[in-house]
């Protein structure tokens, strides 16, 4: 962790934790064969690339040896939170069962040492206004909330996956935190105690609640869909971002919902751009 903080500097007002990975578009399974599509990843990426679209965002993750961060340079992004270590970058694969790529599951091994914990905090980044938990396990996000909890004033927010949204330590997560985002398949985190609630439903856009209000963002209908993968992830940090900066909950969802829904017309999101706003909406 680091140690020293810069005179005059100033923190971003969201940083944001987790994977970054290289993705890996499989289409083997297809009769129609395609070469694989390889692309720079992983859930803290698709999170923080669109939220820095918007405003400056910190990140916290690690790379292998064989990922250039000057990818990221072109971005308003500290990269100070980033580590690079002398193993290769994670590998997520996304594997296509159907020609649409509806159908496809995803796999993919995290090496223990690419794991992200509190230790990779740098200290500076404790005066953040926010942290957002990307998937992770939930036992690595609960050492995280109890750090920034007990270091920080922030408040938190995280996600999760199939293969951790049925676990006890994932209900645990989602009761400890400001802003829980919800996969609506997930219905033992839909009574979860956070405060708010982003409950995602896919091409249907995200239903917002808290105690003080419930609303409805919807998606508009695309017919170019290339690849869904981390349009959620892409959603929670265009949300974040805006919200923290002063935007009104309905605004900030909306224009995330509209970014996610960007997103899924390319592979990856690096060459993300934001939408024409003479678009039409599907209210």
């Amino acid at each position: 962790m680091d140690c020293k903080v810069k005179v005059g500097y100033t923190c971003p007002k969201l940083v944001v934790i987790g994977n970054i990975a290289y993705d890996i578009i499989d289409f083997s399974r297809l009769r129609t064969k395609r070469p694989n599509v390889i692309d720079i990843g992983g859930a803290c990426v698709f999170s923080t690339i669109p939220a820095s679209l918007f405003h400056r965002v910190g990140m916290v993750g690690k790379i292998g040896n064989d990922l250039d961060i000057s990818n990221f340079y072109g971005y308003n992004i500290d990269l100070s939170g980033i580590k690079c270590l002398d193993i290769p970058t994670t590998k997520f694969y996304t594997v296509w069962k159907s020609e649409d790529g509806q159908d496809r599951t995803v796999i993919g091994d995290v090496d223990k040492a690419m794991e992200v914990g509190k230790k990779d905090i740098p200290i500076k980044f404790l005066d953040a206004k926010h942290f957002h938990l990307t998937t992770a396990t939930p036992e690595k996000q609960m050492e995280l909330i109890e750090f920034i909890r007990q270091n920080s004033n922030a408040t938190i927010s995280a996600d999760t996956i199939d293969a951790f949204a049925n676990m006890e330590e994932c209900k645990r997560v989602f009761d400890s935190v400001d802003i829980a985002f919800i996969d609506k398949e997930y219905t033992k985190l839909l009574d979860c105690n956070a405060p708010i609630k982003i409950i995602k439903k896919g091409k249907e856009g995200c239903l917002y609640h808290s105690k003080n209000k419930t609303f409805s963002a919807h998606s508009k209908i695309i017919n170019d869909v290339v690849d869904k993968t981390g349009a959620g992830d892409c959603l929670n940090g265009v949300f974040l971002s805006l919200l923290l900066h002063g935007e009104s909950e309905e605004n900030a969802l909306r224009t995330a919902v509209d970014i996610a829904t960007e997103s899924i017309k390319q592979y990856g999101i690096l060459g993300l751009k934001l939408p024409n706003q003479e678009q039409e909406r599907v209210i």
